[in-house]
């Protein structure tokens, strides 16, 4: 697992603040907000691998 920076999980907790509240994102502890942030990261890396292991089929045109 990826240990984000301090700085990175203020900003993730303030992102979720905005989305989810307050009283969501403060309920949390820095370890928790850590491994949402792994999750985003986790996803984001697998969905990059998706599009580079297949390419758009290319459409000809008439």
């Amino acid at each position: 697992m990826i240990n984000l920076s301090t700085q990175a999980i203020e900003e993730l907790r303030i992102a979720l603040q905005k989305s989810y509240g307050v009283d969501f994102a403060c309920g949390l502890s820095d370890e928790e907000v850590n491994e949402i942030g792994n999750l985003l990261i986790s996803s984001l890396a697998e969905s990059l691998n998706v599009k580079i292991a297949k390419p758009e089929v290319s459409t000809v045109s008439m």
